[in-house]
Parts: structure tokens; sequence; C-alpha cells
């Protein structure tokens, strides 16, 4: 079961930072939805979501087991590799740099690479191509994980009335999105 406090809103998207912080808990209209796009990949589990004496059963975890990592296009990318630095036995991540990665398989050498030394690399900006999913997820973005959708799932989810859901483009990385004044005050109002 997941608590929420008592004046969060019961939405469609609920997203939980404790034990399943990269799944996502939705409602049954949208876990509906989502199934009709995307057959392979994934499962739902029941879970209860209380609200002060209130218990709604009708929301499932959403339990992706399936990246979709064939769909970037790693040479058009931006991504972003942390350095770790040692002062007074001490360590810490500096240096933020650009790194040019051509295909999947440089990217996952530089990776495995980085996790020797306890640095981390990530996707910023995000190109993809040639993909034949409306929706899937990828590791190794701002945050860990990522959920696309297509246009025209976008577009479903948005006509059904879903809530607590909200659509960044990829062309924009995290910080152009959240940043004040930015594009997605214009689109969602600010927070």
């Amino acid at each position: 079961d997941v608590e929420l406090f008592s004046n969060s809103k019961i939405n469609d998207l609920i997203m939980d930072a404790g034990p399943i912080s990269t799944k996502l808990i939705i409602s049954d209209k949208l876990k509906y939805i989502l199934e009709d796009y995307r057959k392979t990949g994934m499962q739902f589990f029941n879970i209860n979501i209380l609200r002060e004496k209130e218990i709604y059963n009708n929301y499932w975890v959403l339990n992706m087991y399936e990246f979709n990592q064939e769909f970037i296009d790693f040479s058009n990318c931006k991504i972003i590799y942390q350095e770790k630095a040692v002062d007074f036995e001490v360590s810490y991540l500096v240096n933020e740099k650009n790194v040019f990665i051509n295909n999947q398989d440089e990217f996952y050498k530089f990776i495995e690479k980085s996790r020797i030394n306890d640095e981390i690399v990530w996707i910023e900006k995000l190109v993809l191509d040639n993909v034949n999913e409306d929706f899937f997820m990828l590791k190794y973005v701002f945050g860990g994980v990522g959920y696309y959708v297509s246009e025209n799932l976008k577009q479903e989810i948005e006509d059904s009335g879903c809530t607590g859901v909200e659509f960044q483009p990829i062309e924009l990385g995290y910080n152009e999105w959240v940043v004040s004044g930015g594009e997605r005050e214009k689109i969602y109002g600010k927070i």
C-alpha cells in the first residue's frame, strides 16, 4: 500500500519516491490506455492507495522490464560525464563534461569504465531514431530512467482527461524544461 498526504490529489499517475522509485503507480484508466499501445515488456501489480480514511483499490504499479535503448541516436545526443575527485579522503563528483559517443556499444563501454570509479554518465538531451513503440522506457537519462510516449499516445492520454501527467518534449533537457518562465510553465502553469 502507498499512503498519500491528506492534502494530496488522487491523480491517474502517482509517482512514488519510496522503495518502488523507478516504478509508476497508475489508475485503471491509464493502465487500459497503456495496454492498448504496448503489448510486451510491462507488468501491472494491483496496489491500494490510502489517503486519510479512504482506500482506492483501482491502482496499479507499472513494472517495465524491457528498455528500448536501441531507439537512441547516441551520436546526436548530449551526453554528460561527471568525474569523481577525492579531497581529504572524501570523494565527490566534479567536472561535468560533454562526451561524444557514436553508438550503443561505445556508450555501454563508457558506462562500465565510469562505474569503476563511481562516476556518473547520463543523457542530458535525447535524440531518437527508428522508434517502433508508442510507449517505452529508457535508462541512463536524467533522473535515471524515463518513460516516453508517441504523439498519438500523448493525445489519447490528454483526450481521456488523465490527471497528474506531464509531457516534456525530448528535445529539451530537464533544466531547460523546469527553468522559471520556461516551456513547462507555459504549458502547465507554475507549480
